[in-house]
């Protein structure tokens, strides 16, 4: 899935793309160079994307980036509600074409 999902990306023009198995190793990354923008998965393992992207916040990043969350959660109602509130830009269905 995360193979697809850069390749998506690619394809349609970004360069750049970088993406991570794991969610503590982009925070790690994301401290020495932040993105330009963030799409992050909201089911990840050992912490989910909105728990990630809260984490980024206390440490002082994603303040002003744009983010994206992808979810295959069958209702996203209330998910969407809190990543809005969370500064989340989308939340994007899976699957995604």
């Amino acid at each position: 899935a995360l193979a697809h999902m850069r390749s998506i990306l690619e394809r349609a023009g970004l360069s750049n793309v970088e993406s991570f198995e794991n969610p503590f190793a982009a925070l790690e990354r994301f401290r020495v160079s932040p993105p330009g923008v963030l799409l992050l998965d909201y089911l990840m393992p050992a912490i989910d994307g909105l728990a990630l992207l809260k984490t980024m916040q206390n440490n002082g990043l994603g303040q002003r980036l744009p983010v994206l969350l992808v979810s295959g959660m069958p209702d996203a109602e209330a998910l969407k509600v809190l990543a809005y509130r969370q500064g989340v830009v989308d939340v994007i269905r899976k699957p995604v074409n």
